[in-house]
């Protein structure tokens, strides 16, 4: 997340640049890494000085079996991956949460996704968190702390690059 932020890493660079900096993971807000990083703030009001807000309507697949479909409050990945910058190089993005929990989502499953930071009938200890509606409930990361592009080989497995706890969504 430090250093270098003009090329993306591949699998074979793993390393302990792959779990969440400290420094990340002890301040408020999340980091969206790239040539020109963005810090969101930990609020809607205050990411929305930055980006536009919106709600949406996501649904996905818990990890339960069970389906969540909620109205989500953030601000749009979108926008905010191109205001970072990421490299046109990059396959996926590692989604990862304060505590470590990553997951490693396709560029093309991006479509609708949205840094969430509230949701009818969520617990807001779960905010920020990753949506898509391309996801399932394991990658929809609950506590976000960074998003960082990376590139990896057609044989490379993204599944390598996460830690996904299983016991709730």
């Amino acid at each position: 997340m430090h250093g270098d932020h003009s090329e993306t890493m591949t699998a074979t660079e793993r390393d302990d640049r792959e779990t969440v900096d400290p420094d990340v993971a002890d301040r408020d807000g999340v980091l969206v890494d790239g040539e020109t990083p963005v810090s969101l703030p930990a609020t809607v009001e205050a990411a929305s000085e930055q980006f536009e807000a919106t709600t949406r309507t996501i649904g996905f697949e818990c990890a339960s079996g069970d389906w969540l479909e909620a109205e989500w409050t953030g601000v749009p990945l979108d926008p905010v991956l191109e205001a970072a910058s990421i490299p046109p190089e990059t396959t996926h993005v590692l989604v990862a949460a304060t505590d470590g929990y990553r997951a490693c989502v396709a560029v093309w499953d991006l479509g609708g996704a949205m840094l969430a930071y509230d949701a009818v009938d969520r617990p807001t200890s779960d905010f920020p968190r990753f949506v898509s509606p391309s996801v399932d409930g394991p990658r929809a990361v609950k506590n976000l702390a960074s998003v960082r592009p990376v590139e990896l080989d057609p044989h490379e497995d993204p599944q390598d690059y996460e830690e996904l706890y299983l016991d709730e969504t």
